[in-house]
């Protein structure tokens, strides 16, 4: 019923071609109008609906029936919908009665055969059973003088003549209809962008209510959590929903009390919730969730690197998901507004998928060919609830899509040409690409691996896409780009042709700050084929002011800078020693690419006094910017990995950076023996870095306590070092097969000096 409009036009042409054929009939045999042509028109109803077609890049054939009727019992809300159905409805039933009624109806039987006669009558039922919509081809006005064509064919046979110059009209006629036939999912979904959308608001327009309607809610719902009283909305599907602008000092001001829900002045019981943190790591927004357990609230040191949070709550009657609040701190720089999803890294391939999304089905994605999915077949039989996408030889990591996959689900709004995407992306084949391989999505000179932030508008040059995905370049075919400026509701939009003008036209518009978000991609690979890329990328420009930064390869090839900023930087030295002082980690936590370890350059940053905290991340952003960088996390096991852990905190504390004699003790020890060396006074930390750096291990922190102390270490063997840790200072440095969090790097390959 949606696509009504849609598969009236491409009934027009195919009935147009059968007209042809059934006015030619003196030249063709009986059997073509008896068999042939209706065998055509039942073909063209039943081919759509075949598992597998139509072939994957169309979207599908018959679309989801909208709902004819709203039911508020006692009140009942007719749709325009059911309206239409129920006339198509009984002008076929009267249209079918008539035509037994004209028609010898046993004659025809008799005639044809049980056979031919349900060739004959078969068109028309699909159709009626399958897609309202179909009704219009019974009333369709080129319908009739087949109608009238058929009646005469049952009544008595026809017979065969030769006509000159008919024979080439009829094949045409039957080239027409065959084309029509098989490309017609194609057809409809092109012209289905511009009439579905409008179909289904009118077919969802109320003609009538009545009873009492339901009196709307009009109390308001807001949330409160300390000094934070936020506002809720009621979303479509019913959950309430919030975004909002906090300052990092309300943040902090949260005590040990859990959050709580009021409709109007009235309380409601909350059950549980879960807090999700968004800390800034790395130039980039990470996800932290927070598990609340009984009489534990948030970390009193969340408030650290904090740029969000995201709150799922389930009360008495009421579900608040999700509650978004942004950390406004007005000291710093624009920070991303919510973290990309994240990809599994292990190297599992899974044969299905199950896509659970606010609007629609759950659809599960599979190759039904394979052993694996019989089962899957049988659990997710029933399609009232579930959509099977029967995808040859489907592969991938996720095994689960729902909201947290999807950017900013629930809260945005679709804008643009197309409404929906013009290429269904669910059913395609994913494309796979590595964990240890580079992947970034280029715009112009600037690429997103899988985000770069601190853009200023003059350095976009270029509007070109492209996928890099290790060492192959893929070309972008769609991509869903959404747009988020800091206070105001998501927009997005489905870019196909002409994708590069429209997100050029589209980032000349918005002011900075702003984000670009980029999912649901479809790239071409190497052989042609589309193929959905399961990726995120992001690009977040900044305003003009507040700092500028310069890189060269070395410090004389710098320019002159500007004096209007307050502070001067300047590094200078291996890509290896800038990324250790943009990302404040120690130089074995950091993975570089062989290719890039000997690579020398020199940066310059100035910044105004209000920029100066953030320094760090305009260093690591432009580094990003001038090599393509993609500097992420990943966990690592490696085998030189200890633990140091305090096991007599009252030994170690005689050790004191205050103890005027322990110090003394621990410079005589030193003295006394050339294998040992006074270090202090140092924290744990501090001493874990110095042993790192001695015996080339890695040396990670259990719950160590404050304070600085003052150590006497050997400093030719890891295991006397390790002994005297023990017995001396009641410390343990024990083997551990915890992961690592290190800083990986990645570069495209080819990369050995700036762009």
């Amino acid at each position: 019923m949606q696509a009504g409009l849609t598969w009236l036009l491409m009934q027009t042409l195919l009935l147009g071609s059968g007209m042809i054929l059934l006015r030619m009939q003196r030249a063709v045999p009986p059997s073509v109008h008896r068999w042939a042509w209706p065998a055509l028109l039942w073909l063209s109803v039943f081919l759509p609906t075949v598992r597998g077609w139509p072939p994957a890049g169309t979207a599908a054939a018959w679309p989801a029936p909208a709902w004819w009727a709203e039911w508020h019992l006692p009140a009942v809300t007719l749709r325009a919908g059911m309206l239409a159905g129920a006339v198509y409805l009984v002008g076929f039933g009267w249209r079918l009665a008539l035509w037994m009624r004209r028609t010898d109806f046993q004659f025809a039987f008799r005639q044809n055969g049980p056979r031919g006669f349900a060739f004959v009558l078969a068109p028309p039922l699909p159709q009626l059973l399958m897609d309202t919509g179909c009704m219009l081809l019974w009333f369709h006005p080129l319908a009739q003088p087949c109608r009238r064509y058929w009646l005469r064919l049952s009544r008595r046979p026809a017979v065969r003549k030769q006509a000159p110059h008919t024979f080439w009209l009829a094949a045409g006629s039957w080239l027409v209809g065959g084309w029509l036939c098989v490309t017609q999912p194609a057809l409809r979904e092109a012209g289905s962008r511009h009439l579905d959308a409008p179909t289904a608001e009118w077919l969802a327009t109320p003609i009538l209510e009545l009873g009492t309607p339901t009196p709307p809610d009009t109390l308001p719902w807001h949330l409160r959590w300390g000094p934070l009283d936020l506002a809720l909305e009621r979303g479509p599907d019913g959950r309430l929903l919030g975004d909002h602008t906090v300052l990092a000092s309300d943040w902090a001001r949260i005590g040990h009390e859990a959050p709580r829900l009021f409709h109007g002045e009235t309380e409601l019981a909350v059950h549980d919730f879960q807090v999700t943190l968004w800390h800034e790591d790395l130039g980039a927004v990470q996800a932290t969730s927070w598990l609340p357990r009984q009489g534990r609230q948030p970390p009193s040191d969340a408030q650290a690197g904090l740029v969000g949070w995201q709150l799922f709550l389930r009360a008495e009657g009421a579900v608040v998901h999700p509650l978004v609040v942004h950390v406004a701190n007005p000291d710093a720089l624009y920070y991303p507004p919510v973290p990309l999803p994240e990809m599994p890294t292990d190297e599992a391939r899974w044969p299905f998928q199950i896509v659970s999304l606010p609007a629609g089905k759950t659809i599960v994605r599979l190759d039904t060919t394979v052993a694996s999915a019989r089962r899957l077949l049988e659990v997710y039989a029933d399609t009232t609830r579930y959509t099977l996408l029967h995808i040859p030889g489907f592969r991938t990591r996720q095994r689960f899509v729902g909201e947290q996959e999807d950017l900013f689900a629930g809260r945005r709004k679709t804008a643009g040409l197309h409404l929906l995407p013009p290429i269904d992306y669910l059913q395609l084949r994913e494309y796979d690409v590595p964990d240890s391989a580079f992947l970034g999505l280029w715009i112009g000179n600037l690429c997103a691996a899988p985000e770069l932030g601190l853009i200023r508008p003059q350095e976009w040059q270029g509007e070109a896409w492209r996928i890099q995905a290790g060492k192959q370049t893929l070309e972008v075919a769609q991509a869903q780009l959404i747009v988020v400026r800091p206070g105001a509701t998501p927009v997005a939009y489905w870019l196909a042709g002409g994708l590069e003008d429209a997100f050029a036209r589209m980032r000349q518009a918005e002011p900075a700050p702003a984000s670009f978000y980029f999912q649901n991609l479809v790239v071409r690979d190497a052989q042609g084929m589309l193929r959905h890329l399961p990726r995120a990328f992001a690009f977040h420009t900044a305003a003009q002011g507040m700092w500028a930064a310069q890189v060269a390869p070395s410090i004389e090839a710098l320019p002159v800078p500007p004096l209007r900023f307050d502070t001067t930087l300047t590094f200078e030295g291996r890509l290896g020693a800038l990324l250790v002082e943009a990302c404040a980690q120690r130089p074995n936590r950091i993975e570089l690419p062989e290719r890039l370890a000997d690579l020398r350059l020199a940066c310059r940053i100035q910044l105004d006094r209000a920029a100066l905290p953030a320094w760090r991340r305009i260093l690591l952003e432009t580094l990003r910017k001038h090599l393509a960088l993609h500097i992420g996390r990943a966990w690592r096991r490696p085998d030189n990995h200890y633990a140091l852990i305090a096991d007599d905190e009252a030994l170690l504390s005689r050790f004191a950076a205050d103890d005027a004699l322990q110090r003394e003790m621990a410079r005589v020890l030193a003295l006394e023996s050339p294998w040992y060396e006074p270090l202090g006074p140092l924290t744990l930390e501090a001493l874990g870095e110095v042993l790192e750096a001695r015996f080339g291990i890695y040396v990670s922190l259990w719950r160590p306590p404050s304070g600085k102390y003052w150590f006497a270490l050997p400093t030719h063997e890891l295991d006397q070092t390790i002994e005297v840790l023990r017995q001396q200072y009641g410390l343990s440095l024990e083997p551990t097969f915890r992961p690592l969090h290190l800083v990986v790097v990645k570069s495209p390959d080819g990369l050995t000096s700036l762009r």
